[in-house]
């Protein structure tokens, strides 16, 4: 493993290193003391802890449902805590999401917010100007039919104001900075779709280990 490549990607994963890093530069700016570095070895207990209750729900789980269920939290575990994390690993939690959808609304709306964030997340990865329409187009297409095949009820107002406030981010990253602002700077776009995209996904991590704890809890009546 290229432990020498440091904590993060040179562009940051959308987990909870890139709050820790973006905290770091704003200490560093504003009061001149910088947060300690984390080890691997730290990093590594700290995904041990972090996986423990998927481990035990899922070695006590009951059905196949409850099962993917604590698969998927320990996905997204892994994806917010681990060491040198790559946006692309986001897929590892989308994909077994898919075997949930047909459970409950919960699980629906789950798997739409951990779909939108992690897709918008990769959208630096096709960085050129003329990738943008393919890259709109194909999140827009995929979220539409998603949708309408979950059913619409599904998701919440709170789903729907995230989803304008995500629609300004991209604008202004993708429309905005480039005719304006670029090239000063420049490590804006990447910035703010990492500490988006990191927020979003913390809270949908938070509420797959609720969803995996209520699927124990119903499990032991």
């Amino acid at each position: 493993f290229p432990f020498s490549r440091g904590l993060v990607h040179d562009y940051w994963a959308g987990n909870i290193w890139a709050l820790w890093m973006l905290f770091d530069k704003v200490l560093i700016k504003v009061v001149g003391i910088a947060l300690p570095d984390i080890s691997p070895k730290f990093c590594a207990l700290l995904l041990l802890f972090g996986l423990s209750p998927g481990l035990i729900c899922g070695w006590n789980a009951a059905s196949p449902n409850k099962f993917i269920s604590c698969v998927v939290f320990s996905s997204l575990s892994a994806f917010m805590l681990a060491y040198h994390v790559h946006e692309k690993a986001i897929m590892t939690a989308i994909i077994p999401l898919v075997l949930l959808v047909k459970e409950d609304n919960n699980q629906k709306r789950l798997f739409m917010r951990v779909n939108t964030l992690g897709l918008v997340g990769l959208f630096p990865l096709l960085f050129r100007p003329i990738e943008l329409p393919l890259k709109v187009f194909s999140l827009l297409s995929y979220w539409t039919v998603s949708y309408h095949l979950l059913g619409e009820f599904c998701l919440l107002w709170m789903d729907w104001m995230g989803l304008f406030l995500l629609t300004l981010v991209v604008v202004f990253l993708e429309i905005i900075h480039p005719l304006i602002l670029f090239p000063r700077m420049e490590f804006l776009p990447l910035l703010c779709t990492s500490v988006v995209c990191s927020l979003g996904l913390l809270y949908c991590w938070i509420s797959s280990g609720h969803l995996m704890m209520q699927n124990k809890s119903d499990t032991n009546k």
